[in-house]
């Protein structure tokens, strides 16, 4: 039995599915690691000089120095989120920047 070639059209078919299959793959994944809290695009000028000032990172590299642990952290209505007094704005609570204070 010998095995058919699949024609273009075929081809061109399942390549237009493509996007179907693999977005909520792709949106699952973004989801499941650390959740963006802001977005940087909608940050005034001032609050993007403020996190660029104070080393604002979303994610931690020490795990003992997360925002979380932070004197200047209260938490939000969101899982991974809460508002920072230093920064003026919402924080990923795994975050870190260089005014990090332990509670």
């Amino acid at each position: 039995m010998i095995a058919q070639k699949p024609t273009r059209r075929q081809v061109l078919r399942g390549l237009s599915l493509l996007p179907l299959v693999t977005t909520p793959v792709f949106l699952g994944c973004a989801k499941s690691g650390s959740e963006r809290c802001s977005d940087p695009a909608m940050l005034g000028r001032g609050e993007e000089q403020m996190r660029e000032t104070r080393g604002y990172e979303e994610q931690s590299g020490n795990l003992n120095e997360q925002c979380v642990n932070c004197a200047f952290f209260r938490s939000g209505e969101h899982s991974n989120c809460g508002d920072c007094d230093i920064l003026g704005g919402t924080v990923n609570q795994q975050g870190y920047c260089n005014s990090w204070a332990g509670k």
